[in-house]
């Protein structure tokens, strides 16, 4: 019986040890894009720099295999996260989506529901791990947008424009 429960063991770990072989370490830069959020018609600089992507950083994003657990990562200060995934499709996206709160962190009675449902569907990005190979597609850019037009935000809680 000792026997047995040795091989098993063994087993076991071999086991263990060949599933994390075929994990893929992946580093994967996350990027956003900025919203014009001041009031006079913004210059073709400012419009260039504002249209550049920027580090989407210190934030959380969840990875969704297409079989199994979703997991949460966090980008670093440049943007970027790091994360060992076997071979398969994995969507990414951002926390507030996956965990079916609001863009902003405020209560959901300042959205309207139907609108955040849609939200709450987008992915950001589709990755897809083969051989040792990694393929990432942006399917919806991360846009961050202004205080007063967070998506699906009502009006009744927007600030009042200047006139």
């Amino acid at each position: 019986m000792q026997g047995v429960m040795k091989n098993f063991i063994v087993l076991f770990l071999f086991a263990c040890f060949s599933g994390y072989a075929q994990n893929k370490s992946l580093r994967v830069e996350v990027s956003y894009h900025e919203s014009y959020c001041a009031g006079a018609r913004p210059s073709d600089e400012l419009l260039a720099e504002i249209q550049k992507p920027k580090p989407y950083a210190n934030r959380s994003l969840v990875i969704i295999p297409s079989k199994g657990k979703a997991c949460k990562v966090k980008t670093d200060a440049l943007g970027i996260f790091q994360i060992k995934l076997k071979d398969g499709n994995y969507k990414v996206k951002e926390g507030w989506r996956h965990s079916k709160s609001s863009p902003n962190g405020e209560s959901l009675s300042h959205f309207d529901k139907t609108c955040l449902k849609s939200e709450w569907g987008k992915v950001a990005l589709e990755l897809t791990v083969t051989n040792g190979n990694v393929t990432v597609v942006v399917v919806n850019e991360i846009v961050v947008p202004c205080a007063w037009s967070y998506p699906c935000l009502l009006e009744a809680h927007t600030p009042p424009v200047a006139e």
